[in-house]
């Protein structure tokens, strides 16, 4: 399963856990109520594991692959980054970026670089560079 929006830990609930949209994740346990509570790992960290909502997660359109480092690629879905961890590539459908490093498995995060200034994104004082979800990149003839 993979994260569609951003979820912070509720601090009225212990053993909650932060995802990111675009992070993937294997769920272990699940409260038998749809919409309900999950519990599971991130697929880059197994030791990152807790309870998050399963409102969050959707089925995985594709399978993830690997980047290389000077890879151009377009971005299919828009992915903003969150506000309060820096270090992240806010994008958009019409952007263009390039990965700056090889992505390894279970790839989920590329660090890259903005290279174009099409998605609502370029058009202000957002960073040019950071890290965002493997799973809204796409081919350069593949883009939306």
């Amino acid at each position: 399963r993979i994260c569609k929006r951003h979820w912070r830990p509720l601090p009225t609930v212990p053993n909650t856990m932060r995802l990111l949209q675009g992070e993937r994740v294997q769920v272990s346990w699940t409260d038998g109520t749809p919409g309900g509570w999950a519990w599971g790992n991130t697929l880059e960290d197994p030791s990152q594991e807790g309870y998050f909502p399963q409102a969050i997660l959707e089925l995985v359109a594709r399978e993830p692959r690997a980047r290389a480092a000077g890879e151009t690629c377009a971005v299919s879905m828009r992915f903003e980054a969150p506000q309060e961890i820096g270090g992240y590539l806010s994008v958009s459908p019409g952007d263009a970026v390039q990965v700056l490093h090889r992505i390894d498995k279970p790839y989920v995060w590329a660090y890259a670089k903005r290279i174009s200034e099409g998605g609502e994104f370029g058009q202000d004082d957002s960073p040019n560079l950071g890290w965002l979800p493997e799973a809204v990149l796409c081919g350069l003839d593949a883009q939306p």
